[in-house]
Formats: C-alpha cells, sequence, structure tokens
C-alpha cells in the first residue's frame, strides 16, 4: 500500500501524471474563476450552467480516480503481502 503522505516523486509514474494533470485543470479552472469574478469557493447555485456542469462532472471523474486509486493501493498491499510471503 502507499503511504497516503508519500511525496509526489515517490509514488509510480501513472499516478504522478494524474495528479499533475488534475492540479493543472484545478489552476486553470480556478483562475477561470477568478477572472469571471467568482469565488473558487462559490456555492454551485451562484454558478453559470457551464462551470456548474463542469464542476459536478470534474467531482465525479475525482471519484472514480480515488476509487482506481483504492482498488490499486488494495491490489499493491496484496501484492507486496505476496512477496513477502515468498521471501520467507
Amino acid at each position: 500500500m502507499i503511504d497516503q503522505t508519500a511525496q509526489l516523486h515517490e509514488l509510480p509514474d501513472y499516478w504522478q501524471a494524474q495528479i499533475r494533470k488534475l492540479r493543472s485543470e484545478n489552476y486553470e479552472l480556478r483562475s477561470r474563476l477568478k477572472g469571471n469574478g467568482i469565488s473558487a469557493s462559490a456555492d454551485l447555485d451562484e454558478l453559470p450552467n457551464y462551470w456548474r456542469k463542469t464542476i459536478v462532472d470534474l467531482r465525479k471523474e475525482n471519484g472514480k480516480y480515488r476509487t482506481d486509486r483504492r482498488e490499486l493501493q488494495t491490489e499493491v498491499e496484496a501484492l507486496r503481502t505476496e512477496l513477502g510471503a515468498q521471501d520467507k
């Protein structure tokens, strides 16, 4: 299992790329919101329909990534346990 306090450079390449992509998208969206005079913490009801849909979609995608990450962490932990058993 990957330590939850692991630094970005300690993660597998795939997850490094995913995190960088999400950080970039987050920065871009916050910049756009700020440019439109909308607070990044605004309620969804205050946002234009396009932004509301975008945020809802991003939250869904984020949930999927979290689920994938948890599944992969479980798989990695099982493989580590298996390797540990083989070493003994």
